[in-house]
């Protein structure tokens, strides 16, 4: 691999992770949104879904996308890198769960926190015995 090809993959693993995040909030948007346009006529409030389900619904959709921002965060920079995918797996690991738990502070969502946090670990696990990528 040439230089500037890996130069150019080491750039790209914080924007990569950044990615990640947004993939993940994205997805769980998607899950929400799909929630209230399927919601019954009969159940729309002000344009809100007030289904028995909808609270569910919304929780599923919420820790589906942390989930996937949480593995994405920590694979998509393993990933990328031209070398040392553990190490760089394991500190955007860390710095998730820093980031993680300064948002769990604020907002009390212990749901998302721990979805994050599995769905990143499990990831990081994945690439601990992982063959090096060159």
């Amino acid at each position: 691999m040439g230089s500037a090809m890996r130069v150019a993959r080491w750039l790209l693993v914080l924007p990569s992770g950044v990615a990640g995040w947004y993939l993940g909030l994205l997805i769980g948007l998607l899950i929400y949104e799909a929630g209230e346009k399927t919601c019954p006529i009969g159940y729309v409030v002000s344009g809100m879904c007030y289904a028995p389900w909808s609270h569910l619904l919304h929780l599923f959709a919420f820790a589906v996308g942390s989930g996937v921002a949480g593995a994405l965060v920590v694979a998509l920079p393993a990933l990328v890198a031209p070398m040392r995918a553990f190490n760089i797996a394991l500190t955007a690991f860390a710095i998730g769960v820093v980031a993680g738990t300064y948002m769990l502070v604020q907002t009390g969502a212990w749901l998302l926190y721990v979805s994050a946090l599995v769905c990143g670990g499990i990831s990081c696990w994945a690439f601990k015995n992982r063959r090096p990528n060159t």
